[in-house]
């Protein structure tokens, strides 16, 4: 009994530390840092596992992406709402800015959908 009370009370302090250890609300950020992955066209998968139930902002080419718009490169927004599809897809947004014009695609697994004009 007191070597599982113990192991109990180690967890709990554990958890408390983690806890601890997270931002409050107060706690603002001045920036957001966009990613240089210019060449890369990684599989909603690979979002998923990587950063599920997050925002990426991503600097691609757009050859890379298969985005055919006349412009090289696009910020991409990439929302992965959910650890498994139960959340939903995951969802990619291009913005070009200089036509001032957005795309958006979403994929489940290995490949995404068409780009289409948002």
């Amino acid at each position: 009994v007191n070597s599982s009370i113990s192991s109990l009370n180690s967890q709990i302090s554990t958890l408390n530390t983690r806890l601890n250890a997270k931002a409050d609300a107060s706690h603002t950020h001045n920036t957001i840092y966009e990613i240089d992955t210019r060449n890369e066209n990684k599989s909603p998968d690979w979002y998923r596992s990587n950063y599920d139930m997050q925002f990426i902002l991503e600097f691609k080419s757009t050859n890379a992406i298969g985005l055919s718009i006349g412009v090289q490169y696009v910020e991409v927004i990439t929302m992965v709402p959910w650890h498994d599809a139960s959340g939903g897809n995951v969802v990619q947004r291009a913005i070009d800015y200089i036509n001032l014009k957005e795309y958006i695609r979403s994929g489940e697994s290995t490949s995404w959908s068409a780009w289409k004009a948002d």
